[in-house]
């Protein structure tokens, strides 16, 4: 794997389990941190590896993610990047690079969450009570009022792009449909992915976040991901697919930002499914 590492872009490892409630999330990023770090200078954020995690707010876990919300804030306020690149870790660990984006391109960023879930439950209306559900209604601005407290700013619904998403609670899909967010299905990924990069750059956006679940990816043509995923969903798009859009989004528009998140540790000695997840995190530095 080639170099590819600028001074004005953060590297960012920030294994953070417990807005999944799982430790197996923390092992799989360390996994692929390993593979990666012999050349991707990384800054990370501490995480502690297991305990038990405490319940407040209606969120599992919240007095660590808030800690390590408040040192990744820190961090990117310091730092102060142009780009970031991140692996993590669950999908709650995305609020402050997100938002830092958001307000250092004053609201000229698209994200594209690529994901089989559309994290947009609140506290209250969480099934589960794991923060990883709830990152994007933070984002927004609502949610734990100190959580929404560790943003630089806050998205607007027309800046969500939900992409592979398909299984949506309730409680998600009526506010969705009330804020009324853009997605795009898997079929779409799959065949209109110049057309969607089109559609961003005709709304007013040059600057792209993706944000990529490994539950976006379908367990029939990944078979791995029914191993290195808590959530495989059907319906999903396969690697060549998650390849494929993120190049054109990288040659249509400029990539500001980039995370992977939710992979745990594979069930067998193979290691070639994570090094192919390893080689997108290489892909979005180009």
């Amino acid at each position: 794997m080639t170099e590819m590492h600028s001074s004005e872009d953060l590297y960012l490892f920030f294994p953070q389990w417990e807005g999944s409630g799982k430790t197996e999330v923390y092992i799989g990023a360390t996994i692929l941190q390993q593979i990666l770090q012999p050349h991707i200078p990384f800054n990370a954020i501490k995480v502690e590896a297991a305990h038990e995690p405490d319940f407040e707010h209606d969120i599992l876990g919240y007095s660590h993610i808030l800690r390590y919300a408040q040192e990744a804030h820190h961090l990117l306020s310091s730092k102060n990047p142009r780009r970031i690149f991140t692996l993590g870790g669950d999908c709650g660990i995305e609020v402050a690079p997100i938002s830092f984006l958001n307000k250092r391109y004053d609201g000229d960023l698209a994200v594209i969450w690529l994901d089989a879930h559309a994290d947009s439950n609140t506290p209250l209306s969480s099934p589960s009570k794991t923060f990883h559900g709830m990152v994007l209604r933070t984002l927004l601005g609502e949610g734990a009022p100190e959580l929404v407290a560790t943003s630089f700013s806050r998205l607007l619904p027309q800046q969500i792009f939900l992409a592979g998403v398909r299984d949506l609670d309730v409680p998600e899909q009526r506010f969705l449909s009330h804020a009324q967010v853009s997605s795009f299905t898997s079929a779409q990924l799959t065949t209109q992915a110049e057309e969607i990069a089109d559609t961003l750059k005709k709304q007013g956006f040059s600057h792209v976040y993706l944000h990529i679940d490994v539950d976006v990816l379908d367990p029939l043509s990944f078979p791995a991901v029914k191993d290195i995923s808590h959530f495989p969903t059907p319906g999903g798009i396969d690697i060549q697919t998650l390849r494929h859009f993120q190049h054109i989004m990288i040659s249509k528009l400029t990539t500001v930002g980039w995370c992977l998140t939710e992979v745990i540790p594979p069930q067998h000695e193979n290691m070639h499914e994570l090094e192919q997840l390893a080689g997108l995190y290489a892909q979005a530095l180009k």
